[in-house]
């Protein structure tokens, strides 16, 4: 139940994680947790209890179970009758207001968010009926003899057929479900209808100063794409008391005319960002950037997979003249980078181990071709898996990593190597200065210290836990 703005489960609090091969309704949470706040307060105070300030954050939360539209109720032909329940876990937990005090409790810092609430702005209605009603079945029941707009969908003499999994009706789920009553019960058919986004309009951040000063920062969101009516397609940013406007505008794999990632349903990736400045009546473009991806696989760079070549930017001087950042020039089969290269003209290469899920060293200066004639990748790899299936292996596994560092042929470059304990966290990180982080972990895994260079080396950091009641 939800109480004082707080969501309780009777009984017992739990948080669990569900596979199913359907979606399910479990029942009402907060961004995947089964407790969610309205409201929290986060109090500060120094080693003797004294206040250093304090923040109030407030959250955008919907009751459970909060009736949609009573269509079923209202026009279901049989002696059933069910109801629309709206899921709003993706929706609740956004943050709506932010206010900072000081230890005076003056307010230093205020931060408040609008959001459209009823989804896409501009939005159509048939946008709603194709995309946003879908049908989830309870998990414990079998989804059999059902009757949908007056169409059978099992015929009734050839027993008791389940229905196919993606059963649908002019292209999406039905509007209008119930049961077969002539034959057994039907199972309990939960209908959602997602408003399809929680979309941002409007945040506005105010700074407050001595003196009754303050700075005020708002900035505008725009959904102007017919075809993708949840696309952010730009955004306005203005300051109180300045005649200064900045606008910024962005175009994505429908607007650049890439059918490759069209197809791949890569459509929410900005391919291109300009940012202009207004001042009175004078614009003028401050920054324009792109990211380059295939029109056609494969490539040298990224093979079959569609994954970005080069990012490139323009001068403010010519903005037709494109200056490339970063180049990316190779990847492997599972998408993971092996080498980029610099604005200066420098090849970054980065080495994957632990079966090629963590980056185990970073070297500037060299490709990665060299490394691999060189013959120094699959000795790091190997140890890396190594240390992966047992981590007593670390020890050594970082002394092979010192060896690689210390290998005269790549002597001119900067080498920053890493050691995992997989599921966990980073152990180590060695930068090009050679003074070794050693990250070291409770009992429960959390990050408990960073030494230097070994477990018992000098504490750079630490941190604790506390709890109270």
């Amino acid at each position: 139940m939800w109480t004082g703005g707080r969501y309780w489960q009777n009984e017992e609090i739990e948080d669990k994680t569900e596979l199913s091969t359907r979606p399910v309704v479990a029942g009402m949470r907060t961004q995947g947790r089964t407790i969610g706040y309205t409201n929290v307060e986060v109090v500060k105070t120094d080693a003797n209890n004294n206040p250093k300030g304090r923040e109030v954050f407030q959250y955008y939360v919907e009751p459970p179970l909060q009736t949609g539209d009573n269509h079923l109720a209202t026009t279901e032909g049989t002696s059933a009758r069910y109801e629309f329940m709206e899921a709003r876990d993706w929706r609740n937990g956004q943050l709506l207001n932010y206010t900072a005090f000081n230890s005076t409790n003056d307010t230093i810092k205020a931060t408040k968010r609008d959001f459209y609430l009823s989804g896409a702005p501009n939005a159509s209605v048939n946008y709603h009926q194709d995309r946003n009603i879908k049908m989830l079945l309870y998990s414990l029941v079998s989804k059999v003899d059902y009757v949908s707009n007056a169409i059978n969908l099992r015929n009734t003499s050839s027993g008791p057929l389940m229905m196919g999994d993606d059963f649908e009706v002019d292209g999406i789920f039905p509007s209008v479900i119930g049961t077969n009553t002539n034959l057994s019960p039907g199972p309990f058919p939960v209908f959602v209808r997602h408003n399809d986004a929680f979309l941002l309009k409007k945040e506005t951040q105010v700074d407050y100063f001595s003196g009754g000063r303050r700075k005020s920062h708002v900035t505008e969101y725009f959904y102007d794409d017919a075809l993708y009516p949840t696309k952010l397609t730009s955004q306005k940013e203005s300051f109180l008391g300045e005649n200064v406007e900045l606008n910024t505008s962005f175009k994505y794999a429908y607007d650049k005319g890439n059918q490759l990632m069209i197809d791949r349903n890569m459509i929410d990736i900005p391919l291109e960002t300009i940012t202009t400045q207004t001042i009175g009546n004078v614009t003028k473009i401050l920054e324009k950037t792109e990211s380059i991806y295939p029109h056609s696989l494969p490539t040298p760079e990224s093979g079959n997979l569609v994954l970005p070549l080069s990012v490139k930017s323009y001068t403010l001087s010519d903005v037709n003249v494109p200056v490339s950042e970063v180049k990316f020039d190779r990847y492997d089969s599972k998408g993971n980078l092996l080498q980029y290269t610099l604005k200066t003209g420098v090849p970054v290469s980065i080495i994957w181990g632990y079966a090629s899920t963590k980056p185990i060293a970073k070297v500037e200066g060299a490709t990665y071709d060299q490394l691999m004639s060189l013959g120094l990748v699959s000795g790091l790899q190997s140890a890396s898996d190594q240390d992966s299936l047992n981590p007593s292996m670390e020890v050594a596994f970082i002394n092979v990593l010192d060896s690689f560092r210390n290998n005269s042929s790549i002597s001119l470059s900067k080498i920053t190597t890493y050691t995992y304990d997989p599921l966990i966290g980073v152990t180590s990180i060695t930068p090009p200065s050679g003074i070794r982080e050693v990250y070291i972990y409770d009992g429960s895994n959390r990050l408990k210290e960073i030494r230097e260079n070994d477990k018992t080396g000098n504490i750079i950091k630490e941190f604790n836990y506390n709890y109270k009641p």
